[in-house]
Formats: structure tokens, C-alpha cells, sequence
């Protein structure tokens, strides 16, 4: 279980490294691959909190009640994986999107009709 998450976490820093690199050279004028950062974030505080819950549920008379509850579960770690997936995938759209409508991103002459 959470070696998909640590997967998806490497997943998101290399696409966050390749997009600046695709921005630079591009000169797009946006910033956008800062949100990999915030999803990276978020992804990292998922994993921490799923290991946590983890150590919790392996001895349960030494954890606090809270970190075994659905709630807890729900709220620190579906929530941010849920919120940080999201925010790559739109980032990865933003910066990638070309590659799907076919465009060209470097076009020295305007297209013929």
C-alpha cells in the first residue's frame, strides 16, 4: 500500500522536473509547475500519515484513539491524497496537454489551411 504511494510521489517529482525543464525551454510565461510542489506536499504528509496509522493499528494500547479512527484516516490521508493527485493531474494537463491535441509546441511558420 504504500509503495504505490511512494511510486506516485517519485512519479509526481519527476514530472515536476520535467515540466520546469519543458517551461524553460519553451519560455511558457506560466509557473505552473510550482503546483507539483503543493501536490508533492501533500502526497508526502498522506504517506506519513498512512504509516503513522500503520504503526498505530500494530499497537493499539500504545496510540492515542484518535490515529485508528476512520475519521483520522479520512481526513489526513484520503483527503490530501485525493486533493494532491488531483493537482498533478491538472498541472501534468496544463503542461502536457499538447502532446494529446497533436499540437506542435515549437511552430516557426503558421500552419497552411
Amino acid at each position: 500500500m504504500s509503495v504505490g504511494l511512494i511510486s506516485i510521489i517519485y512519479i509526481a517529482f519527476v514530472l515536476s522536473r520535467l515540466s520546469k525543464r519543458l517551461g524553460e525551454v519553451s519560455r511558457m510565461p506560466t509557473r505552473a509547475y510550482r503546483g507539483f510542489y503543493l501536490a508533492l506536499s501533500l502526497l508526502t504528509a498522506s504517506l506519513l500519515t498512512l504509516l503513522l496509522r500503520i504503526s498505530a493499528l500494530l499497537a493499539p494500547e500504545k496510540a492515542p484513539a484518535f490515529l485508528t479512527s476512520a475519521v483520522f484516516h479520512l481526513l489526513f490521508h484520503y483527503i490530501p491524497l485525493a486533493i494532491g493527485v488531483t493537482i498533478c493531474l491538472i498541472v501534468t494537463i496544463r503542461y502536457w496537454g499538447w502532446l494529446i491535441k497533436g499540437e506542435e509546441l515549437w511552430r516557426s511558420t503558421p500552419k497552411k489551411s
